[in-house]
């Protein structure tokens, strides 16, 4: 959702790239989000001139979204990844 609303044009002065926090100028991500950004606006040109693989990224975190969605539906008595690793409750 946030790469939706973000401009990818601006620049961007906060960065979650370990990378880009060491102080590296590109790294193989670089320019990934802007990718994103740009494809999911329709502008599919800017996409791949930023990053080549921000449309297929976008397939594979869709994939993923389903892919967890059928778990939740197929498995609803799982609540979180926390729950399968507590024993259950005793019953006396």
């Amino acid at each position: 959702m946030y790469l939706v609303l973000i401009d990818p044009v601006a620049i961007q002065q906060f960065s979650l790239c370990p990378l880009h926090t060491l102080g590296f100028e590109s790294c193989p991500g670089c320019g990934l989000g802007r990718s994103i950004s740009y494809a999911l606006r329709g502008n599919i040109t800017a996409s791949f001139s930023m990053h080549i693989l921000g449309i297929p990224a976008i397939g594979i975190i869709l994939h993923r979204i389903v892919t967890l969605v059928r778990l939740r539906r197929n498995y609803p008595h799982i609540h979180n990844a926390s729950h399968s690793l507590q024993e259950p409750p005793c019953q006396t």
